[in-house]
């Protein structure tokens, strides 16, 4: 079987179509009604004007109802005198393979060879119980490729009462007809389908498919697809019937497969005459939702574009521009669209993908720089270097200064890098609550970090691990083994980025030169692959800052947007309320905000952000 891959000329369309033993029958019976018709109306006299209107009449409407395609083909150079044929399987053959009825074969582009297995719901009764979400993750997650095509339309109550009453059952149909709340009325009839959320025809089709790249067609390329299609199919099916009870799914094969391929191709079931011959189920509303939500493993990742009208505001004042707003009856760009000064201080940016998110935010700082405003960037992929590659031969290529952990610089997480610091004990408790907050740990390990690093004030993370190591077991606490584990990991692992010896002097650079002057500066924090350790590192390096902006003087530092991706796996909403420590939160963003620091904060889902974060 193949669908047209480009339409024939009108003569050989019309010989094919028109000289058919179908069109000789039809044309007989024609022949035959306007025939006896003129002999019954001649036996009661009719004048013979009469008797040729009534049977040119009745020729026209039979022409009407059996010969549309013929007319249509007669008529349409007059009806069209402009047209252009669109084919939508341009270079694409569609064929089945002898002795395999339920699977249909395409071939695209002479290079892909594709498999399609349809399943169509058959039957469904209640009680009904749908999985929909466990049912696409479980296929999703044995990579099986699948289509599921949904075709529903709502039904008036009379087309219910003839067509659906059937299935009810007896206690419902009492109910429906001759209860004291029995439908009697056409508003009964409305009101008892709003009660349902609608009576819905319905068509399900769920389909796997599975493709192979091919330069030819060769007949164990065929079978080797067969023999996967067959067994993903078989997942998708089983897979089905775990999850969805009391729904039954029938696989379609020759004809019924076609119909099916086309309704998932053209998401129309209109395309004949005489239906397409596959199952319809009758729904409610309020049970049809759990077929045809979008289940959340399908949202992910994905641009929604949802239709509106609204009216662009006359002006906006901007300093920040990012786009124009769009006029959706023209689709015309208007006025520029952006962000004021102060909008900028405060941004939250949230769901989407990363690499969305963080395009996104190279935006708005490459509109800061053009504006004179400067930012500290944390970078955790090493890809903000593109930034300043996007400004290299303009005024602003001396804007920037890139600073990569483990290389210009390294970090001492138990000392402020203030020379002298006779406060670093206030910048350990910052360092405190970083570690609990990136690390999720709880209050008791957090103390016993505290108690020991205080009664040992020069203490280095080496030295640090040694005494948990060779603390006898009586003093021990339930968190040493974590902290062993965790300080273990830093001292085998990155002492490229990080000072953990006693005589290592602090380096060249530190927190000082990234907010010593107006230039925008990007910290590459990408020498570590773990988000979490990626958190500790970003906000040790701010809670280095807060530490040192208490007692600065304004014009020993600059004030800058700061930016930081994965912000909601240290405010994380969970964690938070946990501990019931919600001043957590401003302890680290009121100092920044009252020396005039703002914030360009990403993340992956808002909700897992804690409530106290969106108020600044």
């Amino acid at each position: 079987y193949f669908f047209k891959t480009d339409t024939p000329t009108q003569e050989l369309r019309s010989s094919i179509k028109i000289i058919s033993p179908n069109f000789l029958m039809k044309l007989l019976f024609c022949s035959f009604i306007a025939v006896l018709s003129g002999i019954f109306l001649a036996l009661f006299k009719t004048p013979l004007l009469y008797i040729l209107l009534i049977d040119v009449a009745l020729i026209g409407f039979l022409i009407f109802l059996w010969f549309r395609e013929s007319l249509f083909l007669l008529f349409r150079k007059k009806s069209f005198k402009n047209y252009r044929v669109v084919n939508p399987f341009n270079n694409c053959i569609f064929f089945k393979y002898r002795g395999i009825s339920d699977t249909l074969f395409g071939y695209l582009n002479n290079n892909l060879l594709i498999g399609i297995k349809m399943f169509n719901l058959t039957f469904a009764f209640p009680p009904s119980y749908c999985r929909n979400d466990k049912f696409i993750r479980s296929i999703m997650s044995q990579k099986v490729s699948f289509g599921y095509t949904s075709i529903n339309v709502p039904i008036t109550f009379s087309t219910f009462y003839k067509e659906g009453l059937e299935f009810m059952t007896e206690k419902a149909k009492y109910n429906l007809l001759r209860s004291h709340w029995r439908v009697q009325t056409t508003l009964d009839g409305i009101n008892w389908l709003a009660m349902r959320s609608g009576v819905w025809r319905t068509m399900l089709n769920i389909s796997a498919i599975e493709f192979a790249r091919t330069q030819s067609l060769d007949k164990q390329d065929i079978l080797r697809l067969e023999e996967r299609l067959t067994s993903k199919a078989e997942i998708l099916h089983s897979s089905f019937n775990m999850n969805f009870f009391n729904y039954g799914l029938v696989q379609l094969r020759k004809e019924r497969l076609i119909m099916g391929v086309m309704c998932e191709i053209l998401k129309n079931n209109e395309f004949t005459l005489t239906g397409t011959h596959l199952s319809n189920v009758f729904f409610q509303g309020k049970t049809l939702i759990y077929l045809t939500d979008i289940v959340d493993e399908l949202k992910k990742g994905i641009t929604t574009r949802i239709a509106s009208e609204f009216n662009t505001p006359l002006s906006l004042e901007n300093n920040i521009i990012i786009g124009n707003t769009i006029n959706t009856e023209i689709f015309e760009e208007e006025l520029p669209f952006g962000f004021t000064t102060e909008q900028v201080q405060n941004i939250l940016i949230s769901n989407g993908t990363f690499s969305h998110r963080e395009l996104f935010t190279m935006k708005l700082v490459s509109e800061l720089v053009k504006n004179d405003k400067s930012a500290l960037i944390f970078d955790f992929r090493g890809t903000w270097s593109k930034l300043i590659t996007h400004f290299q031969g303009t005024q602003f290529e001396d804007k920037f200064l890139y600073f990569k952990l483990g290389s210009a610089f390294r970090l001492d997480p138990l000392k402020s890098d203030i020379p002298y610091d006779k406060g670093n004990v206030d910048f350990l408790d910052y360092m405190f609550d970083t570690y609990a907050m990136a690390f999720k740990k709880d209050q008791r390990t957090v103390d016993m970090v505290k108690s020991t690093i205080r009664q040992n004030p020069n203490i280095d993370m080496t030295s640090f691990n040694l005494k948990l190591i060779n603390q006898q077991n009586w003093e021990k606490s339930p968190g040493s083994d974590s902290l062993i584990s965790l300080f273990g990991d830093f001292t085998q692992q990155d002492e490229q980025y990080l000072y953990i010896a006693p005589s290592q002097p602090s380096g060249p650079i530190t927190f000082k030169d990234f907010i010593k002057d107006e230039k925008t500066v990007i910290v590459d924090l990408s020498i570590s692959n773990d988000y979490t350790k990626q958190i500790f590192l970003a906000f040790l390096i701010v809670s280095k800052i807060i530490h040192y902006i208490k007692n600065a003087e304004a014009t020993e530092y600059h004030a800058k947007i700061i930016t930081i991706p994965h912000i909601d796996m240290f405010f994380e909403s969970f964690f938070i309320d946990r501990k019931s420590d919600y001043g957590k939160i401003n302890k680290f963003l009121d100092p920044l905000k009252e020396k005039g620091f703002g914030f360009i904060f990403s993340a992956n889902q808002a909700h897992y952000l804690h409530a106290n974060l969106i108020n600044y």
